[in-house]
């Protein structure tokens, strides 16, 4: 209940607020092993971080995220995730490019192309049947 309420500040733009349920609802579910859960809260949590420009922050939580839905195979929790995720590293390169570190965000920027192929490769439900009815 807490990660939706966080989720909810969140869109509302009430971040601190967000922020505090969010986290809150990270060490619940960790206590209950609700692993996929934790994930989704989480990628709520690095999106906060984000919307506050704590980038450095936001990578970290988003780097655990991935890896814990790519081993569930939490093909909706990972492309909601890949979103910000590839929304995070762009923002953090142009902030080296700012600060004068080209080289530092160009090795960022492979990074994220490298992440675009597998976002692409997401089936999404009922992806597959339009292609279907398309050339029927």
């Amino acid at each position: 209940a807490r990660a939706l309420l966080g989720r909810c500040l969140l869109a509302s733009g009430r971040l601190d607020e967000a922020e505090d349920h969010l986290a809150l609802s990270l060490e619940l579910l960790d206590q209950n092993q609700d692993t996929a859960g934790w994930a989704r809260a989480a990628s709520a949590l690095a999106r906060v971080y984000y919307s506050q420009g704590n980038l450095d922050r936001a990578v970290k939580l988003l780097d655990d995220v991935v890896m814990i839905q790519q081993s569930l195979q939490d093909r909706i929790g990972l492309s909601s995730t890949l979103q910000i995720w590839i929304e995070v590293h762009v923002a953090l390169a142009n902030r080296l490019l700012a600060d004068g570190e080209d080289d530092k965000a160009a090795a960022l920027v492979v990074r994220v192309e490298q992440v675009l192929p597998r976002r692409s490769c997401i089936h999404h439900p009922g992806e597959s049947d339009r292609r279907t009815t398309a050339r029927a």
